[in-house]
């Protein structure tokens, strides 16, 4: 996969992660300070996709472009960016 996709991969599952959980409901914030969670969750989730691609390609275990690389991208994207969002959502 290219960097514009894991971008994208990883973005979009950053947010939803960021979206979907639960706590991030309870106590709304405005402004400057959300908009720096939420970014910090999709680039969670970019380095995430960026680091499950390359550890799986790295072993052998998928070919480049592989349907599976595109699983394991999205699994570690959303394992990466829903252990910060449940971090971030801890320290307020």
């Amino acid at each position: 996969m290219g960097f514009l996709a894991f971008l994208l991969l990883g973005g979009a599952v950053g947010w939803s992660a960021w979206h979907f959980y639960p706590t991030a409901k309870t106590a709304p914030s405005h402004g400057l300070k959300r908009l720096k969670r939420i970014m910090s969750a999709i680039i969670a989730g970019f380095i995430g996709a960026w680091t499950g691609s390359f550890l799986a390609l790295l072993s052998g275990l998928v070919k480049p472009g592989q349907m599976l690389e595109w699983l394991i991208a999205i699994l570690a994207a959303w394992l990466v960016a829903a252990v910060y969002t449940a971090f971030s959502q801890k320290s307020r």
